[in-house]
């Protein structure tokens, strides 16, 4: 029998653990040796798993969304095209969409699975206009991160990608005792370590920066890794000034809302 080949790379697969996931299906569980990707075998689970797009034991998603909102926003206005305009790819209920408009920002939502509830008339379209994305909690679900990363670009007119992901470290994880693999959920099928987001850059020809933790970045754009990092550390404190000298959109978006429902 042909042995598993990696979903980003491509390369041969060796076997390192087997977990239920969903608490039914035993599944198999492998390492890339060359981009040291971290994956589920084929993922036939995924309909079931998405049965409802944001799991019920998500209980931190207000609180999650609230502070990726600050993080980002100091990021964007200091480092990237801040009046430009930006997607949030994988949005889910476009929670972050809505708090990044209210705090000024052009954002705008995509998300195969979710509805829109929070964004409304905010969808992103098809065309190389957006100056960046963000992609929070996204590529851990993905069965094929390289067709998902054009998809991103796609949007862009500059490939510059924010992003979070817990990284496994420099060995796999105990199945007993790293909470990421989420096998309850059946949601999370590909883990990464820098060594892989390194691959991704540089299949792209893209800088990369990363905590080393869960928030990371992909850009043409040159790297200030210590403005990254100050700006990474200090986000909740930097925020107060961010959000005082942008003007909120959350009026304006409400009262076209009005118009176009005739309220």
């Amino acid at each position: 029998m042909e042995k598993e080949k990696c979903r980003l790379c491509g390369n041969r697969l060796e076997f390192v653990f087997s977990h239920f996931v969903l608490e039914k299906y035993k599944v198999n569980y492998f390492l890339c040796d060359t981009c040291e990707l971290l994956q589920t075998e084929q993922p036939y689970w995924l309909d079931e798993a998405y049965a409802s797009a944001i799991d019920a034991a998500d209980t931190g998603i207000m609180l999650r969304n609230i502070n990726l909102c600050k993080i980002a926003s100091v990021i964007i206005y200091f480092l990237f095209e801040r009046e430009g305009k930006f997607i949030d790819y994988g949005g889910g209920h476009g929670i972050y969409t809505r708090l990044m408009r209210d705090v000024g920002f052009d954002y705008y939502w995509f998300d195969k699975y979710a509805k829109n509830l929070f964004a409304r008339r905010n969808e992103a379209v098809k065309s190389k206009i957006y100056a960046g994305a963000t992609a929070f909690e996204v590529f851990e679900h993905l069965d094929d991160p390289i067709k998902t990363m054009e998809d991103i670009f796609s949007y862009l007119e500059k490939k510059t990608v924010l992003f979070t992901t817990q990284l496994y470290g420099d060995r796999v994880p105990d199945p007993a005792a790293w909470w990421y693999y989420a096998f309850n959920t059946g949601q999370h099928i590909s883990f990464y370590n820098i060594k892989t987001l390194h691959w991704i850059a540089e299949n792209y020809n893209l800088n990369l920066w990363s905590n080393g933790c869960s928030m990371h970045c992909f850009t043409e754009e040159k790297i200030s890794d210590w403005k990254f990092n100050i700006l990474n550390k200090f986000n909740k404190y930097i925020f107060s000034y961010v959000n005082r000298s942008m003007s909120s959109r959350t009026m304006s978006d409400h009262q076209i809302l009005l118009k176009n429902t005739g309220m």
